[in-house]
């Protein structure tokens, strides 16, 4: 401040820029404490996050992450929960739109032994009843209940987070491949389109890929898959007409049979070459594309 007083007494044609600038600087200066946390960091936008902090000793949600777009109907929801959050193996979940009302339920399931205090993977799906359908984006609430056979309120309990659906444009129709029980077994490469309704402004392969990983829904009987749930897509690049998806080593854990590798690989395959800008499929796990897979 001593060097702008200075310069405004010895020149004064420049007197009224330099004045406003120094104003500028010491408005710039108070902002940056103000709206930062004080200590010279900058300033952060608030995210609601719904009661997902005070519960995370409680229950943890993964996917979707608060706020997040809903990029596939119907929805999977992943996460751990403490044993006691489920009652034989399972709890209850749903999804609120912007006005309260109901528009998918379902039942989200332990993934291992839930007879424990320690936390527990879960999976669940919901189908939404209402996708897509406003000329914009709208808000909703995803709910996950702790199961409460006793019907007692001191033993209800909640998580609930934000989330985002998606506006009608932005919603297109894809396939993912199942496999139909109708047929037998020994077919392995038989597999059957089954309809996904999915949200993105870019290629929709990578989001029909992880709609894929979660599998047929609740109401999706007499469909089963060889793709385990808990499987991650790591990345997904289509180059000169292939498509290079890499996947983690769950994709393989405890995977035998020849005809169960077979199967995988076909729902893997025909997820893909649906669309018109893929003419082949290289399939690899944790970067390696050779001997995966394996019977």
């Amino acid at each position: 401040m001593d060097f702008v007083i200075l310069i405004f007494m010895k020149d004064k044609k420049y007197s009224g820029v330099v004045f406003i600038v120094a104003i500028v600087i010491i408005i710039i200066i108070i902002l940056a404490f103000v709206l930062g946390k004080g200590d010279g960091s900058p300033a952060t936008t608030n995210l609601d996050l719904g009661n997902t902090e005070e519960k995370q000793d409680l229950i943890q949600v993964d996917s979707p992450k608060p706020g997040e777009l809903i990029t596939s109907n119907p929805l999977h929801i992943a996460g751990k929960a403490r044993g006691n959050w489920f009652f034989e193996a399972s709890f209850p979940i749903k999804v609120l739109d912007e006005n309260g009302k109901l528009i998918g339920q379902g039942i989200a399931t332990a993934q291992d032994d839930w007879m424990t205090t320690d936390f527990v993977p879960f999976e669940g799906l919901i189908r939404l009843t209402e996708y897509g359908g406003s000329e914009t984006r709208t808000t909703g609430k995803l709910i996950l209940e702790r199961d409460n056979p006793s019907g007692l309120p001191e033993n209800a309990d909640q998580v609930w987070l934000p989330t985002t659906l998606p506006s009608k444009s932005e919603v297109a129709t894809t396939n993912i491949f199942l496999v139909a029980e109708e047929y037998p077994m020994t077919d392995c490469e038989r597999v059957t389109a089954v309809t996904r309704n999915i949200a993105t402004k870019e290629s929709p392969a990578k989001p029909t890929i992880l709609a894929l990983i979660a599998g047929p829904a609740s109401d999706e009987e007499g469909f089963t898959t060889g793709v385990r749930t808990n499987t991650k897509l790591n990345s997904l690049e289509i180059r000169e007409a292939v498509a290079y998806a890499d996947f983690s080593k769950e994709l393989e854990v405890g995977v035998a049979g020849s005809c169960l590798v077979t199967s995988i690989r076909s729902q893997i395959m025909r997820t893909l070459l649906q669309f018109p800008t893929v003419k082949g499929v290289v399939i690899s796990i944790e970067g390696r594309d050779k001997d995966i897979l394996q019977p």
